[in-house]
């Protein structure tokens, strides 16, 4: 009986330890390692091994051969555009043709839907001035109420965008450094609107009355602002983008050009300087106008209103440019400024046709539905060298117009010998003007 037990004992104890090998790790290390014990380890595993999806395909001749995991396959170098959620790729194949990458996806993308953004906070500022007007403070309250929802939807896209960024840091291919720039942008531009959203929640329209309504126009024109900055800055990003992954020369035309003054925008002047300006020479002088404090005048009437002042800004210069300059182009390059390109053209040539335009500029008034305002310019010119891409024309251009500036605005000024020195002005005979804002579309 003793022996009987005794027997049972050591079969159970054998049974056991195979059950764990297979399972775990052997409980005693080094023991059972012959040849024999092996191949029945082997079976022991096969006997217990969960099934898998994937058959073993050995021929039974390897006996070292078990069943292999299948493995995953490896994500792409460069974070590819199919890597966007699939509502972004939609609404970017729906809008022309997709980007190949993610980085110029999430730039695409976020350049469309700060478009939409722009137009929320447009139509909410036109509400905002009727019911300042009508005093009305239970509509300024609903409308804050609005923007909320306008601001909470779109900071969530920009911290989207900087999450799908950061989360592919080392996989962004050679727009690398221009694509993380832009996800720091988001975080700081989603900060800002963060801070001027508690303030408009801070207002109490039912006490405070009109003073609150007045500060909620003033917020509204703070993040009309930065909905303005944050599309150049994007305009700016999208094309870096495209250029360092050498895709310039693929971007649909339309987006070559400026929607609001049917001008050639920033986009459309990185492509003629990547593509080395064919069918054209290049240019050989540059013009910076940048428009003095234009923030006032969407202040004064009105962002809408501010748009249709500087299409009709754009179009005075144009017709100013051309009588002076045939070989010139005339691009709004960001804002509230604009890039005249000039052809067979000397530096000081084309200051005093600057001169021209900024005396004239003084002398013409502007009126819009019975409010009549004036506008001043601030002129810089460079001579462009045969090098030069179009950051080194702007990067000189902002160093002259610092120069000018300082000086008090609405002034001249251009590169010499090495230093940005300020024109004086000879004396111009302008014409009095009188241009007309159009109303129809603020």
């Amino acid at each position: 009986m003793a022996a009987f037990i005794l027997l049972v004992g050591v079969l159970n104890f054998v049974l056991g330890y195979f059950l764990a090998l297979t399972l775990a790790e052997p409980p005693f290390l080094g023991l059972f390692q012959g040849t024999g014990f092996s191949k029945f380890g082997r079976g022991m595993k096969l006997l217990f091994k969960r099934p898998t999806l994937v058959a073993d395909e050995s021929d039974g001749e390897d006996e070292e051969s078990d069943l292999q995991p299948v493995e995953a396959n490896p994500l792409p170098a460069i974070a590819t555009f199919s890597e966007l959620p699939e509502l972004w790729q939609h609404t970017l194949r729906d809008d022309g043709q997709p980007p190949e990458t993610l980085a110029a996806g999430v730039v695409a993308f976020l350049g469309l839907e700060g478009t939409v953004y722009r137009e929320h906070l447009l139509t909410a500022e036109a509400r905002a001035r009727q019911a300042l007007a009508v005093q009305n403070p239970l509509a300024m309250e609903q409308l804050a109420a609005d923007l909320r929802f306008i601001n909470v939807d779109w900071s969530r896209k920009q911290r989207q965008a900087a999450e799908l960024i950061e989360e592919r840091a080392g996989r962004l291919g050679p727009a690398e450094s221009s694509a993380l720039q832009f996800a720091r942008l988001m975080r700081d531009h989603e900060a800002q609107i963060a801070e001027i959203d508690r303030e408009v929640h801070s207002l109490n329209f039912r006490t405070d009355g009109t003073v609150a309504c007045r500060r909620m126009l003033g917020e509204m024109h703070q993040l009309i602002h930065l909905a303005h900055v944050l599309r150049d800055a994007t305009q700016l990003s999208f094309a870096s983008v495209y250029l360092q992954e050498a895709n310039l020369d693929k971007l649909d035309r339309k987006l070559h050009y400026d929607t609001t003054t049917g001008l050639l925008g920033r986009l459309g002047v990185e492509a003629l300087f990547a593509g080395g300006f064919q069918g054209t020479s290049r240019p050989t002088a540059a013009l910076l106008i940048s428009v003095d404090r234009f923030g006032k005048v969407n202040q004064r009437l009105g962002a809408r209103a501010g748009d249709q002042a500087l299409k009709a800004v754009a179009r005075f210069a144009a017709e100013l440019v051309a009588a002076q300059c045939e070989k010139s182009l005339v691009t709004r390059i960001a804002g509230s400024e604009f890039l005249i390109l000039a052809n067979e053209t000397t530096a000081e040539e084309l200051t005093a046709i600057g001169e021209l335009i900024r005396q004239s500029f003084e002398a013409a008034g502007f009126s819009f539905q019975g409010t009549d305002l004036s506008l001043s310019l601030t002129m810089s010119v460079i001579a462009i060298s045969a090098d030069a891409s179009l950051n080194d024309v702007i990067s000189r251009l902002n160093t002259v117009k610092e120069v000018a500036f300082r000086a008090g605005r609405n002034r001249s000024a251009r590169w010499e010998n090495g230093s940005a020195v300020l024109t004086l002005p000879p004396a111009i005979p302008a014409q009095a003007k009188l241009i007309t804002i159009d109303s129809a579309a603020a």
